[in-house]
């Protein structure tokens, strides 16, 4: 999920353009630090991701961190793609379509509590429709938000 040796950390940092020096100061740790987790040798302690959250206003970095770095995480939590707001509104939209056409197949399947030999294809992609939809869901949740409408709207997309 990385993209030219960015890390979430680094993309983080950069979104809310804030130097290395000053971002180290307001975190009290070192410049050595940072750069360390932005080159991905180390991984930022529980404490250090808060504080980078709350300094650089990243609601998506804990989810990203724990995806990056958690094995439970990574395999069980869905993946989330990190857009503007009306992006990620209009994937949530046809997500939720997608249930839709197939929430009388997941309930004809699941009505009787067991999932049959015969049904397991079948079911599989009914929770690989509802993992979309969890990831689409995030994605919203996780958006940017611009506080007022300017005259000139500036897309930002998340790189890493």
């Amino acid at each position: 999920m990385q993209k030219k040796g960015r890390t979430i950390y680094q993309t983080a940092r950069l979104y809310t353009d804030f130097t290395q020096e000053s971002a180290s100061e307001r975190l009290n740790i070192s410049c050595k630090s940072i750069g360390a987790y932005e080159r991905g040798e180390t991984i930022p302690p529980d404490e250090i991701v808060i504080a980078m959250v709350e300094l650089y206003h990243t609601p998506w970095l804990p989810y990203m961190h724990l995806k990056l770095n958690n094995a439970v995480a990574k395999k069980y939590l869905p993946d989330i793609q990190l857009r503007d707001l009306s992006s990620s509104i209009l994937d949530l939209q046809v997500e939720m379509d997608n249930t839709n056409k197939v929430q009388l197949g997941m309930a004809t399947i699941g009505r009787d509590n067991i999932v049959d030999k015969h049904e397991e294809t079948e079911w599989e992609k009914y929770m690989a429709n509802l993992k979309s939809l969890g990831g689409a869901l995030f994605s919203v949740v996780f958006s940017p938000i611009q506080k007022e409408k300017s005259p000139v709207l500036v897309h930002r997309r998340f790189e890493y």
